[in-house]
């Protein structure tokens, strides 16, 4: 190996700003501020998918020389007395700040790309991931592998959850490989197996939710549209001999359309109108069920929206109106006791 002796750490501060922590981490490897700014600037230029990989094999013993190497980095030295010889056009960076210095990479790109490492749909699984296994570029990659692996195939799913959670060293090996990760990925992230079968767990009743909400919804499992709004009305108004009448466009102008004044006595009755839906709402759901202080919570699956089909539609139509006059239907929600009992003293003073 050629080299040269590692540089004595100068005072220059960086041109980039680091979180403390971070600078602190280069100041007890006594590495100069300045020292990475060559590898910050070559990597915050990369593309959205160039970075990840970056990232993605900086997080594997195997791979992360060969990626530090792309910003003029490595971890490589040999030691002679007294002297530190590094490869000859790199940056030594000690193997231990390498994480540190990953999430850094990280957060800065993301800073420039909000839509890095971005995903779509419910975070919740994604999010416990990125907590499992302390690095959402760990958690990222994975949940793109089985993606593409795996196809969202509830029974693959469920193969390599078993596998995962087995006893035998072979078979979680082969539930990682299963995944998509390399030979080395899959030894590397061995003891994490588990983790990531919840993971999986998780994801695959995720997706059984969602299939079963969008065919009650009128959408296939891949998401399609089955009917288009008011498919079919005019034949169903037809069959019950309710006839449609035309309209011509001469017709549509010269129909009058009505002048709503939106004076203090118009609002009022708006208003009132909703409180007696609201207040209706509350009254039957508290007359269908147990009180809701009595009633513990249930998942809110298909089987439970059918079997109170009328209270749902209920709750929607509402929850469309107030929306219609500025409220926010969730902050209606958990404020139910005081709005209740504003209605119940209401109706006691009339």
């Amino acid at each position: 190996m050629t080299g040269i002796t590692k540089p004595a750490t100068s005072s220059k501060s960086s041109k980039y700003s680091f979180r403390t922590k971070f600078a602190k981490r280069l100041s007890e490897a006594n590495m100069a501020p300045d020292s990475l700014d060559n590898a910050f600037t070559i990597a915050l230029s990369m593309t959205i998918g160039k970075m990840f990989m970056l990232l993605w094999h900086m997080s594997f013993t195997a791979t992360m020389d060969g990626a530090l190497q792309e910003l003029g980095l490595t971890t490589e030295v040999e030691l002679a007395p007294n002297v530190t010889i590094v490869k000859e056009g790199y940056t030594y960076i000690p193997i231990d700040i390498v994480p540190s210095f990953r999430k850094e990479l990280r957060l800065k790109y993301q800073k420039e790309h909000p839509d890095f490492l971005k995903i779509n749909g419910s975070s919740y699984a994604f999010e416990q991931l990125v907590k499992d296994l302390g690095s959402k570029v760990l958690a990222y990659g994975i949940l793109t592998r089985v993606k593409r692996n795996l196809s969202w195939d509830p029974e693959e799913m469920e193969r390599t959850i078993y596998l995962l959670r087995s006893d035998k060293e072979n078979f979680v090996h082969g539930g990682l490989r299963n995944i998509g990760l390399t030979n080395y990925e899959a030894q590397e992230l061995h003891d994490k197996a588990y983790v990531i079968s919840s993971f999986l767990e998780n994801l695959n009743e995720l997706r059984k939710v969602e299939n079963a909400s969008q065919s009650l919804l009128g959408y296939n499992n891949r998401g399609e549209s089955l009917n288009q709004p008011f498919s079919g009305l005019k034949e169903q108004l037809e069959a019950h001999s309710i006839e449609i009448p035309v309209v011509t466009a001469e017709e549509t102008e010269s129909i009058p359309i009505p002048f709503m004044e939106e004076d203090e006595e118009s609002s009022a009755s708006a208003q009132q109108v909703l409180n007696d839906e609201v207040h209706a709402v509350v009254e039957s759901v508290s007359t269908h069920n147990e009180p809701i202080s009595q009633v513990e919570p249930k998942s809110l699956d298909s089987m439970a929206i059918l079997q109170n089909s009328e209270l749902f539609k209920q709750f929607i139509d509402v929850a469309a109106q107030l929306t219609s006059l500025g409220f926010v239907p969730t902050e209606v929600l958990q404020k139910d006791d005081e709005i209740k009992r504003l209605l119940e003293a209401d109706a006691a003073l009339r």
